[in-house]
């Protein structure tokens, strides 16, 4: 039981050539109801000492998102548009210790850290190699989440055809920043909590091209994302860019420390309609 408001500005003007900002804002509040029942009917409690209802834990968690795009028209068919995507989520009263999958953010994919996979970027300075290879395996396609997301994205948006197979071929370039953190600590996401000091240590870089068949009535995409800085590592050896030229060591020492994930600089993403 809960409630949810999102207010959204611009929504309209998306698909023009123009001048103009867009925002996007949503709170997401849940669990206050039943937290207040709970007080009045005394709801029993598991084991972890967690009240529930029916039997099963409820939670409580305020969420809060904001999308924000600034697009400049440069003429012709010729645009730049900057994003910042920023959120947290904050569990807290019944079972405030649990993160709560559906409602946690993440990094990576093809509208956000194209250079990345989805869920696979973070949380902070997170490294695989922290868990034991046993373990590694068996979470091997578990997703890698948070409770804090901050991300800039910067694309220029160009055109190369005007009718290419009955459609308008578009290009684009971008650079995306951002990553996703802890707000507590976490034994199976070492490096992950957020912390001022070592927030530019923590935050992944990444850029790329792409093209863009816009059929009017929507446009097909294709991105690759080429990694410039991954967090995951420590020091100079985050700018992993600096392997371009000789990938392969850096790849079998990667799989070495790693076993079974394997390290690929580029990432291909397919998408239906603009990233933002």
């Amino acid at each position: 039981m809960g409630a949810q408001y999102a207010i959204t500005w611009n929504n309209n003007k998306l698909q023009k050539l123009d001048d103009f900002s867009f925002f996007r804002g949503a709170i997401d509040l849940s669990g206050n109801t039943l937290g207040l029942l709970s007080s009045i009917f005394n709801f029993r409690k598991n084991d972890d000492d967690s009240k529930t209802l029916f039997g099963v834990t409820y939670l409580q968690y305020f969420k809060g998102e904001v999308d924000y795009r600034l697009y400049r028209y440069l003429g012709g068919n010729k645009q730049v548009v900057f994003r910042f995507n920023g959120g947290a989520i904050v569990p807290y009263g019944n079972n405030s210790r649990l993160l709560i999958f559906e409602k946690s953010f993440y990094a990576g994919g093809m509208n956000g850290m194209r250079a990345w996979q989805a869920r696979t970027l973070g949380p902070g300075n997170y490294n695989r190699s922290s868990i034991r290879e046993e373990l590694r395996r068996n979470l091997r396609n578990l997703d890698q989440l948070g409770e804090l997301k901050l991300e800039t994205n910067l694309e220029y948006r160009f055109r190369i055809w005007n009718n290419f197979f009955g459609a308008k071929l578009n290009g684009a370039t971008f650079l995306d920043m951002g990553n996703i953190w802890l707000l507590r600590e976490n034994e199976l996401n070492r490096g992950g909590l957020f912390k001022f000091d070592r927030f530019f240590s923590q935050v992944a870089i990444g850029t790329g091209v792409g093209l863009r068949f816009d059929m009017d009535y929507f446009t097909i995409r294709l991105d690759t994302g080429l990694k410039l800085k991954d967090p995951q590592f420590e020091g100079k050896d985050q700018w992993v860019i600096q392997h371009l030229f000789d990938l392969g060591p850096f790849k079998r020492a990667y799989y070495d420390t790693h076993k079974p994930d394997r390290y690929g600089l580029f990432q291909f993403n397919f998408g239906v309609g603009m990233p933002f």
